[in-house]
């Protein structure tokens, strides 16, 4: 019998990052049923249960799809698909970097992120889309933007295990703790620029792979 969620937070059980940590699939973000919440589920089975019963649901199951072709090719010579990858990262990173200069906006901020994604000049494409992970437990430090395709390697660019916070512009983002999505997930569903705390959640310094929402 799979265990129901366990809530973290401000309601139900208090579950401490060592214990969080323990379970496959956890469950954060700002868009969630339960403000201030984290969800932590004991068995994929426990996890599909829940979803099936929220708005995710439709996320979950593209972002499961994604996941199944895209480890069809983990066997595959990938050099080029990863030069594409980081080529994409450089191109929105410097990106950013001119438009904090023609702005005079911090590079992590609020009104800097949103002006390049959801409310960017309407003559203006958009940067990018989804998410920003930084290797400090706030928006600060040294930062990977993530791409709407699935990213099998976080080593590619230098992030293995080094991810301390999550800024999802919307959306939201998967992460595994092992490269080409493997191991531990952490779920994170948010409205438009929402910051999670990865330690919360007990997955500070530990995503490898990952897959936009």
């Amino acid at each position: 019998m799979a265990t129901v969620a366990k809530l973290f937070a401000t309601k139900g059980t208090r579950l401490t990052e060592k214990q969080l940590a323990r379970y496959p699939i956890i469950v954060a973000g700002t868009d969630l049923p339960e403000k201030d919440a984290v969800y932590a589920f004991d068995s994929r089975r426990a996890f599909n249960d829940w979803v099936r019963s929220t708005k995710f649901a439709d996320k979950v199951s593209h972002a499961n799809k994604l996941r199944g072709k895209a480890m069809k090719y983990e066997k595959t010579d990938n050099t080029a698909a990863r030069e594409r990858q980081k080529l994409s990262v450089d191109r929105i990173t410097n990106e950013l970097k001119e438009l904090s200069r023609r702005t005079g906006l911090d590079i992590a901020s609020k009104e800097l992120l949103l002006k390049a994604t959801v409310e960017r000049h309407p003559l203006e494409s958009s940067i990018f889309d989804p998410v920003i992970l930084f290797d400090r437990p706030t928006t600060t430090g040294s930062f990977l933007p993530l791409l709407t395709c699935p990213m099998p390697n976080l080593g590619w660019f230098g992030w293995n295990d080094r991810a301390s916070c999550a800024l999802a512009i919307f959306g939201g983002v998967v992460l595994f703790q092992r490269t080409w999505f493997r191991g531990g997930q952490a779920w994170i569903f948010s409205v438009p620029y929402g910051v999670t705390k990865l330690a919360d959640i007990g997955f500070d310094n530990i995503a490898s792979s990952a897959i936009f929402l």
